[in-house]
């Protein structure tokens, strides 16, 4: 591609997310807060079911389990 300068595009990238990220509302950053710390937690859950399924305990703990399913089927409620 003849005569492309790629820092003119990352420019108007910069400048089109700035524009979008002070339009934000506060309700939409704290949407989106919580929605990145609900993903962690729950990941961070899964992590602890898998390592206590794998390790000598013959079952993993029962109220992560149920903890995770609760989430889980949060998590699918949500997307649809």
């Amino acid at each position: 591609m003849k005569g492309w300068r790629p820092q003119i595009d990352l420019v108007r990238l910069c400048t089109a997310l700035s524009a979008e990220i002070l339009a934000a509302t506060d309700e939409d950053l704290r949407a989106l807060a919580a929605e990145q710390s609900h993903a962690f937690a729950v990941a961070a859950r899964e992590a602890r079911t898998l390592i206590a399924a794998a390790s000598d305990q013959d079952e993993p703990d029962p109220e992560l389990v149920a903890l995770n399913a609760a989430l889980g089927a949060a998590r699918l409620a949500r997307q649809h």
